[in-house]
Formats: structure tokens, C-alpha cells, sequence
């Protein structure tokens, strides 16, 4: 889109947004999204093992390239 056709969309959502008719029209294609309490949990990065072993081997690297650690024997 072109930057002029953004910004009248903008405006123009702004406008229907603070018409008294409008609000009830504009709704939310899906309420649950908007609800924390209904959202995905998912698994958290200590319990995920494929991250922690990765960001484990991070600081690792970080720590030797600190130290000036040389692989060259």
C-alpha cells in the first residue's frame, strides 16, 4: 500500500472508532484473542529442553570468547 492510502485508512478508523453509531459495528474477529486468561500457555524456556541446551551452549561460547579461549593445540 501506498504511505497516502495508510494514513486515510487511519483516519478513517479513528473517525468510525468515535462515531456514536459505529462502535457496535466494529467488532473483534475473535474475542478470545484478547482475553489473556484464555491463551495459549505453551512451554516455558526452563522446562523446554531443546532451549535451555542451546542457550546454555550460548553462554558457553560467550564465556570462552571472553577468556580468549584458542582451539588451535
Amino acid at each position: 500500500m501506498k504511505l497516502k492510502t495508510q494514513k486515510a485508512l487511519i483516519k478513517l478508523g479513528e473517525k468510525l472508532a468515535n462515531h456514536p453509531i459505529y462502535p457496535s459495528a466494529i467488532k473483534v474477529r475473535n474475542q478470545t484473542a484478547l482475553n489473556p486468561l484464555l491463551k495459549k500457555g505453551g512451554v516455558h524456556d526452563k522446562d523446554n529442553p531443546k532451549t535451555r541446551h542451546k542457550k546454555e551452549r550460548a553462554k558457553i561460547r560467550l564465556h570462552l570468547k571472553h577468556k580468549r579461549y584458542d582451539n588451535n593445540f
